[in-house]
């Protein structure tokens, strides 16, 4: 099965604006195997108690299970952060490609860490990772912003997970919406990804 891991999580700084990759050993496979028990060690090593799941310290990752994107019937990801609604761990799970996709740029999973100044989305091009300015899709439902997104980057087969207008607002219940018709739908991790001012990835 190692075959099925590409070896690398990325770490995206939205307070720095910068990103980095970071090596997925073997050691760290063998014991947290992916996709949820990636994000529940990250969560529990970077995530002092206390932390304030709406704060810049707070995490928001995106981690596909070890076979998504192979011939295996394994298409689910993972949404894992420090729920707002609960005060605990959250684990919200997405179907659709949006984790196929993950894979296919080369990574194990998704780290989302600080907090951008204003509206932002990140496009992520294999190697290729920019934070573009979203202002212009603040207010939008996820729906529409999918269409702009699309349209702004000239590309209709991209995948994108989003927040609507009740993320944006911070609601403590409000989801991540996967491509048009799948949801992270539970524990308020649309509110953690608009705390961070990210509308989209």
């Amino acid at each position: 099965m190692t075959e099925a891991y590409t070896n690398k999580l990325l770490m995206i700084d939205l307070s720095g604006k910068s990103f980095e990759t970071i090596p997925v050993t073997d050691a760290f496979k063998a014991d947290f195997i992916g996709g949820k028990g990636f994000g529940a060690k990250l969560l529990y090593d970077q995530v002092p108690p206390g932390t304030d799941p709406l704060g810049k310290d707070n995490l928001l990752m995106f981690m596909p299970g070890p076979l998504t994107g192979t011939m295996a019937p394994a298409m689910r990801g993972c949404v894992v952060t420090k729920s707002p609604l609960t005060g605990i761990f959250l684990d919200s799970y997405f179907g659709g490609s949006f984790s196929h996709e993950i894979k296919y740029a080369g990574y194990d999973g998704i780290i989302i860490k600080g907090q951008a100044s204003k509206p932002v989305y990140i496009w992520i091009d294999d190697d290729h990772v920019e934070i573009r300015d979203a202002r212009h899709l603040w207010g939008t439902d996820t729906l529409e912003a999918n269409r702009l997104i699309k349209n702004e980057l000239n590309d209709e087969t991209i995948k994108i997970a989003g927040i609507g207008q009740a993320g944006e607002a911070q609601v403590l219940f409000a989801l991540i919406g996967c491509e048009y018709n799948r949801q992270a739908g539970r524990g308020g991790a649309g509110a953690v990804m608009g705390s961070k001012n990210l509308k989209a990835i």
